[in-house]
Formats: structure tokens, C-alpha cells, sequence
């Protein structure tokens, strides 16, 4: 438990180090358009932390429910969080410019790879 804590600690902190280096590359705010059409959400440190925390929690859960039930958990626990990985990347097509969407991109894919490999790296022959 404590090593996947720290994986989810490392996603946070590469998160906050992509938006970092996003802020100062892209000379405007990271902003995306509501899901509704009813104005834009801008992307700030606080969204980046919430949605990593959140996305890497449900990593885990998933993967430790696979370890619960399936003898075979990290290989199906890769397949559906490169799955995920991707749909995610999908929904960045509401990105405001193309800009923030490359540096929407980088921090999708820090997060998606730390979580990804550090999870995996936490399954054990007992629980595989």
C-alpha cells in the first residue's frame, strides 16, 4: 500500500511540474470548454492536482479489484489503463488552441506513464 501511495504522490508531482513548465511555455492561460458549451474552464494547479489525485485513486482501485478476482490482473489492469490513456487524450480536442492542447498532452501522458508503470511495479507474484 505504501508504494502505491508514493506512485500516486510521484503522478502529482510530475503533474505539477508539466503544468509548471506549460505555464511558462504557452504564453496563454491552459483553458478548456465546458463539456456543455457554457464557457471555459481554466486549468490551473488546483485542476491539474484534482484531476491526477482523483484519476490515480481510481487506478488503484481498479487494479487492486483485478488482484481481488483475477489471476491475470496486471496484464488486464495495462490493457484498461492504456485504454483509459487514451480515451483521455481523445476529450483533449476541447482544448482553446493548439498550445494547450500539446501541453494538455504532456501532462496526460506524465501522469498516464507514471501511474501506469509505478502500479505495475506494485504487483506481486502473490497477487498476480
Amino acid at each position: 500500500m505504501r508504494d502505491r501511495a508514493l506512485v500516486i504522490i510521484a503522478a502529482l508531482v510530475g503533474a505539477l511540474l508539466v503544468w509548471v513548465i506549460a505555464r511558462l511555455l504557452v504564453a496563454d492561460p491552459l483553458m478548456v470548454e465546458r463539456g456543455n458549451g457554457d464557457g471555459t474552464i481554466t486549468i490551473g494547479p488546483i485542476e491539474a492536482i484534482v484531476a491526477t489525485l482523483i484519476g490515480g485513486l481510481l487506478a488503484w482501485a481498479a487494479l487492486a479489484a483485478l488482484e481481488r478476482f483475477t489471476r491475470q490482473a496486471s496484464r488486464i489492469w495495462l490493457i484498461l489503463a492504456v485504454v483509459v490513456l487514451a480515451l483521455t487524450m481523445l476529450a483533449l480536442g476541447q482544448a482553446m488552441g493548439t498550445e494547450t492542447a500539446i501541453a494538455l498532452s504532456a501532462l496526460h501522458l506524465a501522469v498516464g506513464v507514471v501511474l501506469i508503470v509505478g502500479l505495475l511495479r506494485t504487483v506481486t507474484s502473490q497477487r498476480a
